[in-house]
């Protein structure tokens, strides 16, 4: 029997058994352990961490300008001249870290007025109250606070509830305030109860400190009135202010009243007569002016 193997196909099964061999030198160079190319030996160097850099508040350590870098190597034997052993080295991405940023220091904040005593006179349905403030804030006046005043019973009924608005008060300041409250004639108030909301805060100096009573006298009589001299120590007229007075026996209040006075010239003084309701003897009274409405002058 006669054979006929054509050359194309003995060239075609050359080249199998060709790259069949060369598959299988690949797969053993990859699979043995002096396939395992170390970093130093490929020339590849660590990674090499920089020092910690501050950008923005943010900090972060930095370890390669690269995340990836891929070198190649070809073997000595020229049969393996087609095979290249690549080695990847995967490198950390910087990782920011967040810095608690510094803490605002905060403008304080303003302490409330604080009520130093209070006192009341009934007159059947008409109880007169006076109460004295002070601003415990060294250098803010306080402005538009608003007050509550509240008569109760012996038994804590209330009977009667009044209000308003000090104007303004400046910084370390005590002030003086008297109302009144109309309730049933036929009750009696055993005590009241005075309520300071806060007001606004006013950076400018009150110039309340350079308007000032002096003279005082009390005037008995069927309607008793205390008099007395405001003085302005300021260089331009201040007008519609209110003069408190209330009446003390020794450190009790015992009444008081106020008075409106129109103006009181530049550098000068103004009279001022006081109608008050007592309800003792009155050894001494003190005096306080302040704005009718709040002011915008320096």
């Amino acid at each position: 029997m006669h054979i006929h193997v054509s050359w194309k196909a003995i060239i075609a099964g050359c080249f199998f058994i060709l790259g069949f061999l060369l598959l299988v030198r690949v797969s053993f160079i990859l699979n043995s352990p002096s396939s395992q190319v170390s970093n130093a030996d490929n020339g590849v160097a660590a990674p090499q961490e920089e020092p910690t850099a501050m950008q923005g508040g943010l900090s972060f350590t930095a370890t390669a300008a690269a995340l990836r870098r891929t070198e190649s190597r070809q073997d000595d034997d020229p049969l393996d001249a087609t095979a290249t052993l690549t080695t990847t080295v995967l490198l950390d991405t910087p990782t920011p870290t967040i810095q608690s940023p510094l803490e605002r220091t905060a403008a304080p904040t303003p302490m409330p007025l604080i009520r130093v005593q209070d006192g009341f006179v009934q007159r059947d349905g008409a109880v007169t109250y006076a109460f004295v403030a002070r601003n415990p804030n060294p250098a803010q006046s306080l402005r538009d606070t608003k007050y509550q005043v509240a008569a109760y019973d012996a038994n804590g009924v209330v009977l009667g509830i009044s209000g308003d608005t000090i104007n303004e008060i400046g910084p370390g300041q005590e002030l003086g305030i008297v109302n009144s409250m109309q309730i049933a004639a036929q009750v009696e108030v055993s005590r009241i109860e005075v309520q300071l909301r806060d007001g606004q805060v006013f950076e400018q100096p009150s110039f309340l400190a350079e308007l000032t009573v002096t003279n005082p006298a009390f005037i008995p009589g069927d309607q008793t009135s205390v008099t007395g001299t405001v003085n302005n120590g300021r260089d331009r007229d201040v007008e519609r202010v209110t003069v408190f007075a209330i009446t003390y026996n020794g450190q009790r209040i015992v009444g008081g009243g106020s008075a409106s006075v129109a103006f009181v010239p530049a550098n000068g003084q103004a009279p001022v007569s006081i109608p008050v309701v007592t309800s003792d003897e009155v050894t001494h009274a003190g005096f306080w002016v302040v704005l009718s409405t709040t002011t915008t002058e320096p």
